[in-house]
């Protein structure tokens, strides 16, 4: 690289100007070009790089440290409150003994619309601090604490129930820049009575067989359960599973012998998979939930699936849903297990609804091979447990059939 000027003399002159650059042959020894080449020789000393021993800090950086935690409750006169009845949130941010004194901590906690903020105040109850604002009256609660360690603030909000039964709740803090928390899980905390009305499902596969009797094809059997998560009663509660969106892509996959089962509500006779007019999995009206209560179905069907689409993952999610005291209330399944309730009463993280993982079935991987034409009821043979005997082994069957579930013994 040259520069305009090197010592007083202009570089545009050849001042570093090398003939012959790294890599090549030097000249013969001893002659005027023996140091060309660009910095590879020892005696063009204005590239002479001279290390220097490193720089040391001391006494001038503290790293900050805290172990923030958050705790929230809430009461009210009535459990769960009426539509216009009282509801105060109360919430604890310590700052614990030994931790560094920190400012500018933020509290977060963005009250639902369910709830009428009527006031929020913010003191400093054990140790020193400060809450920058310490009041307010809107919804949208974000003030900064300062606190000393071994220190806490208590955060007091003042509400009125919008609707009867929901007030769910959620509050966190933040740990101010280039401070260390250990521990973020407690970081966050949620409270409330169970919604007014709710509803939690899953589904999985129970079971996946292909019966060799018959090329490709497969018998799929699907667990589908509905959770009333709420403290009411639902009405019309139903699921709906499109069994052609499923397995429609790519095409080529044909599905029969479609049929619902359950000893908890009363199923859809006409129930075909195909997505159309009538895709419903139970009847229009009279299957119930009360709060609290779940139920389950069962989905049999046929598919055929061309190798070539074998090794395809199909995933898909039912759609629940139910009537309750202020309206329809819906849900997708989740994989598996009801995961987005934790549970009657699990409103740590403020939304019911939040995991709807789709279910998958894999042909190639998941699938187990019966013959179903040569299980015989008087030979004392058994399938896996779980497999759902029915219709499907009906049609394979000369003579003895055998319907049940899991394990048979002779």
């Amino acid at each position: 690289m040259r520069s305009a000027l090197i010592d007083g003399v202009d570089s545009q002159g050849g001042a570093h100007e090398w003939t012959f650059n790294a890599g090549q042959v030097d000249p013969t020894p001893g002659s005027a070009e023996q140091f060309s080449g660009f910095g590879n020789k020892r005696g063009i000393d204005t590239w002479t790089f001279i290390p220097s021993p490193p720089a040391t800090i001391t006494g001038l950086i503290i790293l900050r440290e805290a172990d923030l935690s958050i705790d929230k409750s809430i009461t009210s006169a009535i459990d769960p409150p009426p539509l216009g009845g009282a509801v105060q949130f109360t919430v604890l941010v310590d700052n614990p003994a030994g931790a560094s004194n920190l400012l500018g901590i933020q509290f977060i906690d963005q009250v639902p619309s369910i709830i009428n903020v009527n006031s929020w105040s913010c003191t400093i109850t054990t140790g020193t601090g400060q809450c920058v604002p310490s009041s307010g009256t809107t919804n949208d609660i974000n003030t900064l604490l300062n606190l000393d360690e071994d220190s806490q603030a208590t955060i007091i909000i003042d509400g009125t129930a919008t609707i009867a039964g929901a007030n769910c709740n959620l509050a966190t803090v933040q740990r101010p820049p280039d401070v260390n928390d250990p521990d973020e899980t407690n970081n966050s905390s949620g409270v409330g009575n169970l919604p007014a009305e709710g509803i939690g499902s899953a589904m999985s596969v129970r079971s996946l067989l292909q019966d060799l009797s018959a090329p490709d094809t497969f018998i799929v059997v699907v667990d589908v359960e509905i959770a009333n998560i709420g403290n009411s009663g639902l009405t019309d509660v139903n699921a709906v599973l499109d069994l052609a969106a499923w397995l429609g892509s790519p095409p080529g996959n044909t599905i029969s012998d479609v049929s619902v089962t359950s000893t908890d509500f009363t199923v859809n006779a006409s129930y075909d998979g195909d997505g159309g007019s009538d895709p419903a999995l139970l009847e229009t009206t009279g299957n119930t939930l009360a709060a609290g209560e779940n139920g389950s179905l069962q989905v049999t069907f046929r598919v055929n699936v061309p190798p070539a689409n074998q090794g395809n993952i199909y995933q898909q999610t039912a759609s629940v849903s139910g009537d309750g005291p202020n309206g329809l209330v819906t849900d997708l399944s989740n994989n598996g297990s009801i995961l987005d309730t934790g549970g009657p009463g699990d409103l740590t993280s403020c939304d019911p609804q939040q995991y709807s993982d789709p279910t998958p079935l894999n042909f190639s991987t998941d699938v187990t091979s019966v013959t179903l034409a040569s299980f015989d009821a008087r030979s004392g043979a058994s399938l896996p447990l779980g497999v759902v005997f029915g219709v499907l082994v009906l049609g394979a069957l000369a003579t003895a059939v055998w319907f049940g579930r899991g394990r048979r013994t002779s």
